[in-house]
């Protein structure tokens, strides 16, 4: 029996955290879609993964030198 060609939809959600030094809490955010959205596309690389639809924003941020290394 021959193989069949299939297209797999995947929805997926995710949180992805980067680790970066900034000025502040808007120069973190904007470091961070910047480097997610040049990094993104090496997930998606392959020629038969296609990225149809995404959307990403930075939503929080943690000053680490304020919280956890206080500790």
């Amino acid at each position: 029996m021959a193989k069949k060609n299939y297209q797999v939809t995947i929805g997926y959600k995710s949180i992805v955290c980067v680790d970066l030094k900034a000025e502040n809490e808007e120069e973190a955010k904007k470091m961070a879609v910047k480097i997610f959205s040049d990094e993104r596309h090496k997930m998606f690389s392959k020629r038969n993964v296609t990225l149809q639809d995404d959307s990403f924003r930075a939503d929080g941020v943690l000053n680490m030198d304020e919280t956890w290394n206080m500790l």
